[in-house]
């Protein structure tokens, strides 16, 4: 029996003795496992803020890169007012291109027509121009070519009206004259704002 009594103090020390070296041990350790946990959080955390940043300063590279672009394109797509070859040229240019008879017309200091306009036009009133009557005579075809051509001639502009009508149409008797002769053929009025530089 006090074999046993024995056995049972022993058992007993031995758990004791674990339970020591356990708390001696292994909790230092958790504990050391928990602030590492802490860190790499942590450290996450700052990873992920980096890259945000990181992808906040791609996008700001690539909008000034873009607007980079826009401003090139709008510097070489504008022109300069008093340099009338530089948009007179490009209109010549494509007048004969499309073998198309032309007449300009440049109008200086047209007053500004007040109409309900959305924000788009008023930014396009704002800017300065050049304002130009078009006046063109031959096939509709032709005419028709000409307006789809005209925004890719490499200068800013926009039209401001279209006025087309069958070429020898009498507007006071409102008959045609010649009408065999000059089957297809139109007039094309044209007004134009060029915009410039300065």
């Amino acid at each position: 029996m006090l074999k046993i009594k024995h056995k049972n103090y022993l058992i007993f020390f031995i758990v004791l003795i674990l339970l020591i070296l356990f708390v001696i041990f292994l909790i230092p350790k958790l504990e050391d496992i928990e602030k590492n946990k802490k860190t790499i959080t942590e450290e996450k955390l700052k990873m992920d803020a980096f890259g945000k940043r990181e992808q906040l300063i791609k996008q700001a590279l690539e909008k000034e890169t873009l607007f980079q672009e826009i401003n090139n394109t709008l510097t070489t797509a504008l022109v300069d007012k008093n340099n009338t070859l530089e948009y007179i040229l490009p209109l010549e240019n494509l007048a004969k291109e499309v073998d198309i008879k032309q007449s300009l017309e440049i109008i200086e200091n047209v007053p500004e027509k007040k109409n309900e306009k959305n924000k788009e036009e008023d930014v396009l009133e704002k800017l300065s121009g050049v304002n130009v009557i078009v006046l063109l005579d031959g096939d509709y075809k032709k005419v028709l070519y000409y307006l789809n051509r005209l925004n890719s001639i490499g200068i800013f502009l926009n039209i401001e009206s279209i006025k087309v009508t069958h070429k020898n149409y009498s507007e006071g008797s409102g008959t045609n004259s010649n009408e065999g002769e000059n089957e297809g053929k139109v007039r094309a009025n044209i007004e134009l704002k060029i915009f410039s530089k300065n």
